[in-house]
């Protein structure tokens, strides 16, 4: 009887120090699924900014090729601008402004803008004064002098 007793006594403590166990077993499982939960929100957060990044970029991308198209057609229109605005326009009764009006106007696009009509063979290039007559085919100038 008396063993039985110590087998009892044995039993108990044992089952008491597994008690202990199970309960220290039971906090820290509790302490990794808080853990665990923790981390899940964490990563679910983390996926909704990135969804949002992810809308905000392509929002961005679309902008950006709207952007561009603006610019192609912003730059079209300045040429076509240019191309208009750099024609020379002569004078209808003044032969000589008609000659150079078709050299400028048929030639380089530089010199469109350079030539300012003043009286009939004076023009102003680049500030200067110069004097300008057709004959035959060609159109010769010279630069007045200021004395």
């Amino acid at each position: 009887l008396e063993q039985i007793l110590v087998v009892k006594d044995d039993v108990g403590h044992q089952f008491e120090a597994a008690d202990e166990q199970l309960r220290t077993l039971q906090k820290e499982k509790d302490a990794l699924r808080n853990q665990l939960d923790v981390g899940a929100e964490f990563i679910i957060s983390q996926d909704e900014k990135n969804f949002d990044l992810q809308k905000l970029v392509v929002a961005l991308k679309a902008s950006l090729a709207e952007k561009d198209d603006q610019i192609c057609t912003l730059r079209r229109l300045l040429q076509e601008s240019e191309d208009k605005r750099a024609v020379y326009h002569p004078a209808k009764d003044d032969p000589t402004d008609r000659r150079l009006a078709e050299y400028i106007n048929r030639g380089d696009t530089k010199l469109r803008g350079l030539f300012v009509r003043e009286s009939e063979g004076v023009y102003l290039l680049n500030g200067r004064k110069v004097y300008i007559k057709a004959e035959n085919e060609r159109i010769m100038g010279k630069f007045l002098s200021v004395l």
